[in-house]
Formats: C-alpha cells, sequence, structure tokens
C-alpha cells in the first residue's frame, strides 16, 4: 500500500517537472508566465481546469511564489479543484500542499 503512494507521488513530481517550463530559478513570475502556465494546463488537463482563478487569486498566487511562502490549500467538501491548484502553484515554483499532506502542531505551554 505504502509503496503504491509513494510510486504515484513519483509519477505526480515527474509529471509537475514536465509540465513546468516556466520555472524560475529565482522565483521571478509575473502574470505574462501566470497565464502561459495556465494555458498550459488547459491544454493537457482540459479547458475548464483552472476557470476558479479569480484574479484576486492569481494575484496572490504570484506574491506567495515571489515571497517563497509555502501555501497550504483546504476546503471542507468535495471536488473543489485543490490538487489542480497544487500541481499548478508547484509547477510555477511554488511550494503548495494540500492541508491533508500535512500534519498540525499546537504547542499549549508557553515558555
Amino acid at each position: 500500500m505504502h509503496i503504491k503512494k509513494f510510486k504515484d507521488k513519483v509519477e505526480e513530481l515527474k509529471e509537475i517537472e514536465k509540465m513546468a517550463p516556466l520555472i524560475m530559478k529565482k522565483r521571478t513570475i509575473n502574470n505574462q508566465a501566470l497565464e502561459k502556465q495556465i494555458q498550459l494546463f488547459k491544454e493537457k488537463y482540459g479547458s475548464k481546469c483552472l476557470d476558479f482563478l479569480t484574479p484576486n487569486l492569481k494575484t496572490e498566487i504570484i506574491r506567495v511564489i515571489k515571497n517563497g511562502k509555502p501555501v497550504i490549500i483546504s476546503n471542507d467538501y468535495g471536488r473543489t479543484g485543490k490538487t489542480t491548484l497544487k500541481l499548478f502553484i508547484r509547477s510555477l515554483g511554488g511550494i503548495a500542499y494540500e492541508e491533508w499532506e500535512c500534519k498540525k502542531i499546537t504547542l499549549k505551554k508557553p515558555l
């Protein structure tokens, strides 16, 4: 079971590498690069795969990639585009995870 999950992750990462012709080593990204990557995703995964990207969300994606901040994507219900958004951000050189991939640790005792 764990081997299959690992192999799936490896394949997912290989796919991201193929989809990332616009990865910028210095984390330089702009609207033009973002729109180009959206077109590449739509060609590969279907014309409606990133329709949920509002202008505000696009601006926020550019901002977090430029700043090198990781993104945790969450939603309480069903198929909303979480995995697509994660793969899209990663294809632009960003750091993104779905909430289920992370472990939240809460420290309750003050120092």
